[in-house]
């Protein structure tokens, strides 16, 4: 049997482009060959042009992201907030990310599946028309992870793994825990984030919303009996910064790491939204 080559990982085959952009492949081709869809093709050396070739990543991600935001801009539907229920929504979170952070700068899909498919309750979407718009993810690490995550970022540190790169390194599925209804959780890692392209108001909006259900949520959570009672969160963004600031966490700066920490403490805060988080108010 011949070996199947391996995808570049800069790159889309046409199958992925076209389900990333959510056109039938025949479709795609046609529109790709007629000028419709401008994006290259890039032929590896000794290659067939009728049968190899790939699309440059990035590109797909760009015109992908636009038709969604043409999508959104026209929605009348009401953004809703829910856990995650299937791969879609997994791969919606990914693609999010991808738009946020850039290709790269995100664990890989595979290792978010890995993570949901451990620990269902670890990642929430707000969605509107179908197109995830916001998400909060809220994994229990274990010390590993935790050590990678929340001291001083070492140069030695970045590394590559199939979780992704730089902390995403240490953050696979073997460095989770499941919550288990009845006991405690010693501390969530918060990550959320709304889509980017949307006017100012626009993205208040679904801030507001991810927010506002992530709340809900960590509420839920002491309900079931498993009290909360640390986040953590990491952010070198201004957007992520000011959050943390606003949610009343504690900062932690190193000398010379760009990358902030965040942390409180549910037990001991007494903030609007600690006591909220507690179920309180």
């Amino acid at each position: 049997m011949a070996k199947k080559s391996k995808i570049p990982s800069g790159f889309y085959t046409g199958a992925q482009a076209a389900q990333r952009l959510g056109i039938p492949m025949t479709t795609f081709y046609d529109q790709v060959r007629k000028g419709n869809i401008e994006l290259k093709k890039v032929i590896p050396p000794g290659a067939r042009r009728s049968k190899e070739g790939y699309f440059i990543k990035e590109e797909v991600e760009k015109l992908a992201q636009a038709r969604e935001l043409f999508t959104l801009l026209y929605s009348v539907e009401k953004a809703e907030f829910s856990r995650a229920q299937n791969e879609n929504d997994i791969r919606g979170i990914v693609d999010l990310c991808v738009a946020i952070y850039g290709v790269g700068g995100t664990p890989s899909h595979n290792t978010r599946l890995d993570i949901w498919r451990k620990s269902p309750m670890s990642y929430y979407v707000l969605k509107q028309e179908d197109i995830v718009v916001g998400y909060t993810s809220l994994i229990w690490f274990n010390d590993v992870a935790l050590d990678s995550l929340m001291k001083q970022t070492k140069k030695t540190s970045i590394t590559q793994s199939a979780a992704g790169t730089g902390v995403y390194a240490i953050t696979g599925p073997e460095n989770i825990i499941t919550p288990v209804p009845g006991q405690p959780i010693d501390s969530l890692f918060i990550s959320l984030g709304t889509r980017p392209g949307m006017s100012h108001q626009q993205q208040r909006n679904y801030g507001f919303h991810v927010v506002r259900g992530t709340i809900e949520v960590i509420a839920d959570f002491h309900k079931q009996g498993m009290p909360v009672r640390k986040l953590l969160a990491t952010s070198e963004r201004q957007d992520g910064i000011l959050l943390g600031r606003k949610m009343g966490m504690r900062e932690i700066k190193y000398p010379g790491d760009p990358l902030l920490r965040y942390e409180m403490s549910l037990d001991h805060t007494e903030t609007r939204i600690a006591r909220a988080m507690r179920g309180e108010v």
